[in-house]
């Protein structure tokens, strides 16, 4: 029961991640994607949270009765969120407008996140609707209220808004991406695939060493599958392309009990890149090729290939 629904979970994770590095490779290539309000959305956003922030304020250190009606921090929570309840209300409505030619609120794309906006903005409704033109006192500091309003709600709403906004940012897509497959890695640790996807990701980013790093995690969970020779021949195209390719290739190698090509490319790299950081490594494990101490070289691989 357990391993099916971690998988389960996993595989959402992924594919969250898939429409985020997906939307990256769209906004890298098409500029015809739609641009306009971003900016009005930023301005919306802060004022939002700049009220928000005021309350922590609030809560932290206020030195005045912080239920005084004439307080500064008091009469800007209640004033504001008066003045700013127009724009909260109609946030998510903006937003889908904002995106609604760029059409990322379609199945596979980015619906879970419309959803939630959704959700989130329905919870707003009701709390603003119980809480706006009412005193901040002791009796409306409470969840139903102020607390739960400016507390748990308003953040939400603003988590979210701001994920939406991160699809008109390259590097945030990938960077949210990056997130999801982390969080499908968390989900289920003992399967390749969150590995493998995070590798090509690595990959398709420029960051090499993280992406042979990842490549060979995905091949030792995977030896005789098909996740894992997919890894292993990725991590074959970094030879001749990175310093550390040689070394990375010749443990993927030993994994595979292949000894006598990983000796050929340790060796290889130790005579090219004799400087480099994993040279002493690749030396050590070297010797004990050399002399068949096969037992260090499998707790090398466990030790240095962590899960």
């Amino acid at each position: 029961v357990y391993v099916p629904f971690t998988r389960y979970v996993s595989t959402k994770a992924m594919e969250r991640g898939d429409a985020y590095w997906a939307r990256a490779a769209q906004l890298k290539t098409d500029t015809s994607a739609s641009f306009k309000d971003v900016e009005e959305l930023n301005v919306r956003v802060n004022k939002i949270y700049r009220l928000v922030e005021t309350y922590f304020e609030w809560s932290r250190n206020n030195p005045e009765d912080p239920y005084d009606p004439n307080s500064r921090l008091n009469r800007t929570l209640v004033h504001g969120l008066q003045d700013l309840e127009k724009d909260i209300r109609e946030i998510d409505d903006f937003v889908l407008n904002m995106t609604k030619d760029d059409q990322l609120d379609q199945p596979g794309q980015f619906q879970f996140l419309f959803d939630r906006l959704r959700n989130r903005a329905a919870n707003i409704e009701i709390r603003l609707n119980s809480t706006v033109g009412k005193p901040l006192v002791l009796q409306t500091h409470t969840e139903e209220y102020y607390s739960g309003l400016y507390y748990a709600a308003l953040p939400d709403l603003l988590t979210t808004v701001k994920k939406i906004h991160d699809l008109y940012i390259v590097e945030q897509c990938f960077d949210r991406a990056m997130t999801e497959y982390v969080t499908a890695i968390g989900y289920s640790r003992l399967w390749a695939r969150p590995r493998r996807r995070m590798g090509d990701l690595y990959r398709e980013r420029g960051w090499p060493e993280f992406a042979m790093s990842e490549y060979l995690r995905a091949l030792k969970l995977d030896l005789d599958g098909e996740e894992g020779q997919l890894a292993f021949d990725q991590l074959q195209k970094y030879e001749g392309q990175n310093v550390e390719a040689d070394f990375h290739i010749g443990l993927a190698h030993l994994l595979k009990k292949n000894n006598e090509a990983g000796l050929k490319y340790l060796r290889r790299f130790v005579e090219r890149y004799p400087g480099d950081v994993l040279a002493p490594k690749a030396s050590q494990v070297i010797k004990f090729l050399e002399a068949g101490e096969q037992i260090y070289i499998d707790q090398y691989l466990r030790n240095e290939i962590w899960i």
